[in-house]
Formats: structure tokens, C-alpha cells, sequence
């Protein structure tokens, strides 16, 4: 490769440090570059185990750490229950615990943890209770009030767990098999390449025009430029959507 690019440096031993991104560096095809040293700087850890009402472990259930800003950090609960979400941030954060499994059965209330930078905080175990799962449903238009089909409707948590529905002849969808949380809900076109630089914008088929991809709420979900694990809705402003168990909720 030619040009300028960016060096992502990661921990490949499961150590919890934040990853650091070094450049832009010009490269040129055959030379070698120095980009000199790099320290990465550790991140704080928020852990603990997730189980049922049995007393039993949780496997599969998605730990969301956020405050009023962006989506500071996330895991998974491993086959024992437990997890371990890394922070770069101190503050006071939220903490969700979602059911992830493809039948969401539990549900657990959210809790306020309290984060200093560099002391890990563990211990932080949650029982989940039973708690059926939620559904969102909704109708898609454009300004004028016209429906518009073959819309992606993507129900979102920040780090690549999504249920996706599109919209039918009437603009409507109905997204189901959500675990009680808060999601993002993102409106874009089904038809596009893959690639993080690729603007999804809804092209309205009867009247050839372009609308801008968007977060319920009006904001406007801007993927070009984003890497995985995705974009954070909060950071971009969407107007996030509480799911309660078994509810049913239209947007």
C-alpha cells in the first residue's frame, strides 16, 4: 500500500489496555517506516457475574457502560457469567444488562456505578429475574408523509449487537425478540455495498430522491469514516428507546 494510513496498536494477550492509533504515517510501496514507540495505557475494569434467579450463570447477556455522552464500554457474559467492561473514562456511568440470547427470557434493572480512573471496580453482580421480550414497531415516511419500502430498520446496542426488520409496501416494520433495555433504533437503505465509507442514504424509488439516513429522534446516523465496532448513537445524538419486559412499543 501507498499513500497515508493509520496503525491501530491492540493488547493480543486479553490484557485490558486501550487500544491506541498511531499516524496518519506516509507509506510507500517496499519501504519500511518507524513510527516510533507507543505506550499503551491501561484501561479501568468494571467486572462482576450475571445470574438468574436460580443462582445459576448468565452466558450471553451484552454489559453496556454510558454515561450522557457516548457509550464508554461493553462485554459479554462469558459460559460462567461473568464479565469485565474496560473504561478509558472516570465518571458516573449506567449500567445496562440486556439479554442478548436469540429468545430473550431476562430482564435486570439498570444500576449507577461510580468509576475512578485506574481502580478496577468489581464485584458488580446482577441477578436477572424473568422478563419477557419487546417488540418495536413503526411506520417509515419521507416529509411528505409518503411510505417508503425496503428501509433497513436496525434496533442497536453500541457494539455490533443488532435486530434488523425492513419496512413493507405501507412503510411499516416490526422488530421483535428484543431483550428489556435501551436500544437505538436507525433508519437506512438495505441496498448498499459493505464498507464503512458508504453513506446509506434511503433512495425513494418513486420520486428518485435521497434521504439522509437517520436515528429515530431526527439525528442524523452518519457511518462514513466509522470502524467496528460501529457508531455510538449516543455520541450522535439519537434519542434512545427504553424497553421494558414484553412491552410493545411503536416508533
Amino acid at each position: 500500500a501507498e499513500g497515508e494510513v493509520s496503525v491501530e496498536l491492540r493488547s493480543c494477550d486479553d490484557q485490558p489496555y486501550l487500544p491506541a492509533v498511531v499516524g496518519p504515517v506516509t507509506v510507500a510501496a517496499g519501504a519500511t517506516v518507524d513510527v516510533g514507540d507507543t505506550e499503551l495505557v491501561r484501561a479501568t475494569l468494571v467486572s462482576g457475574t450475571v445470574r438468574d434467579a436460580d443462582g445459576d450463570p448468565v452466558a450471553d447477556v451484552c454489559v453496556q457502560l454510558a454515561d450522557g455522552t457516548h457509550v464508554g464500554g461493553w462485554d459479554d457474559t462469558d459460559a460462567d457469567g461473568t464479565y469485565a467492561v474496560p473504561l478509558a473514562d472516570g465518571g458516573e456511568y449506567r449500567a445496562q444488562f440486556v439479554d442478548c440470547r436469540d429468545t430473550p427470557e431476562l430482564a435486570a434493572t439498570a444500576r449507577t456505578v461510580t468509576v475512578v480512573p485506574g481502580t478496577d471496580l468489581d464485584g458488580i453482580d446482577v441477578t436477572m429475574e424473568a422478563g419477557a421480550a419487546a417488540t418495536v414497531t413503526g411506520i417509515v415516511t419521507n416529509v411528505r408523509g409518503e411510505p417508503l419500502a425496503g428501509v433497513c430498520v436496525v434496533a442497536y446496542l453500541a457494539y455490533g449487537r443488532v435486530r434488523v426488520a425492513s419496512t413493507d409496501a405501507d412503510g411499516s416494520y416490526a422488530i421483535g425478540s428484543l431483550g428489556a433495555g435501551v436500544w437505538a433504533l436507525a433508519y437506512f437503505t438495505c441496498a448498499q455495498d459493505d464498507g464503512p465509507d458508504v453513506d446509506p442514504a434511503v433512495v425513494d424509488t418513486g420520486t428518485g430522491v435521497a434521504w439522509a439516513p437517520l436515528w429515530w429522534g431526527g439525528s442524523r446516523l452518519e457511518l462514513i469514516g466509522v470502524e467496528d465496532p460501529g457508531p455510538d448513537p449516543i455520541e450522535q445524538g439519537a434519542t434512545l428507546v427504553e424497553l421494558g419486559p414484553g412491552a410493545s412499543s411503536a416508533h
